[in-house]
């Protein structure tokens, strides 16, 4: 059994990892400072940082892999509403079929884009994304347009913890 450590993370720290900026050329350099990063300087969650890491990564990085050439944008924002923090990465990219998107979470699934596009793509990465925020008390939503981009929500209870 893991144990989970229990501490609080600053969503500004986000701030701090190069490839959850705006992509603005072909090599993924960032031109733009904060532009597209519209997180509220207080907003701080109970969780485990590094499994958290691991998760945004992983959106991240699945955006950046599917991201249209021509609009390169990935907009990261954070907001605080009642009993919860929502955290949202939301892309201009190709987007996931409408009847796939209940599928993404499953092991193995790769979808379309995934056998198409993109032929690394193996099936296991959102899979384990929600594995872990299961076990840790974090629900993710994903919300998508084919061909117009897609949203991925992380929303954290407020002052909670799960245990496992």
């Amino acid at each position: 059994s893991y144990q989970w450590y229990k501490g609080n993370a600053n969503l500004n720290d986000i701030r701090t990892y190069q490839e959850q900026r705006t992509l603005n050329n072909a090599n993924g350099e960032d031109e733009n400072d904060d532009e597209d990063i519209d997180i509220d300087d207080d907003l701080e969650i109970n969780t485990d940082d590094k499994w958290c890491i691991f998760i945004l990564n992983q959106i991240i990085q699945n955006s950046i892999k599917y991201i249209k050439e021509e609009e390169k944008e990935i907009r990261i924002s954070a907001k605080k509403k009642k009993e919860m923090i929502i955290l949202c990465i939301e892309d201009t990219g190709i987007g996931i079929k409408e009847n796939e998107l209940k599928r993404v979470f499953q092991k193995g699934f790769t979808g379309s884009n995934g056998r198409i596009i993109n032929k690394k793509s193996t099936g296991i990465g959102l899979y384990l994304c929600k594995k872990l925020c299961d076990k840790m008390g974090i629900k993710i939503q994903i919300e998508s347009i084919y061909r117009k981009g897609t949203i991925v929500k992380l929303i954290f209870p407020n002052g909670s913890f799960y245990e496992v």
